[in-house]
């Protein structure tokens, strides 16, 4: 659902992530659906809860989904903590209408790991309707992460072009 904000659509990912724990996640005995292995399902929930997710777990990028608490804090070190806050939520207010990062307008649709490690507030104000222009603009869309960027030609192996 994540991949909406490539391609400047991000309130269709919110309304896939908010269906997906709907339809996965409860408060029972079994409230994980599928298989756990090494703990993928529990972490995604964790990272859902807070509103963003890493995608590329090596590339430092965290894609905006859509929060599930009206705050929560991570205790980032050196005394710093980085606070999600999301006015409005709810079951039925999953859609991001505006955001705010360190009492900034903040259009992106993903996070660095520096602005998380930094400590600070990101805070969202939900609602029911999708908000299609919060992140729909080619500045907001999180970067390209493909081979592309690594590979040169010249460096690909032999046989590859």
């Amino acid at each position: 659902p994540y991949l909406y904000n490539y391609v400047g659509q991000p309130w269709k990912g919110q309304a896939a992530i908010a269906a997906a724990t709907n339809i996965c996640y409860k408060n029972t005995a079994d409230g994980i659906c599928g298989n756990d292995d090494f703990g993928t399902l529990s972490a995604w929930f964790v990272f859902r809860a807070l509103g963003f997710y890493p995608v590329n777990a090596s590339s430092g990028i965290y894609e905006i989904g859509t929060p599930l608490f009206e705050s929560a804090s991570i205790d980032v070190g050196n005394n710093q903590k980085f606070t999600v806050t999301a006015k409005n939520v709810s079951r039925e207010n999953i859609f991001i209408q505006s955001a705010r990062y360190n009492g900034k307008d903040f259009n992106r649709t993903y996070l660095t790991h520096d602005e998380i490690m930094y400590g600070g507030e990101l805070e969202f104000v939900m609602g029911d309707k999708p908000n299609q222009r919060w992140g729909s603009l080619e500045q907001d869309l999180p970067p390209a992460q493909g081979i592309g960027e690594f590979l040169h030609e010249d460096e690909m192996p032999a046989g590859s072009r």
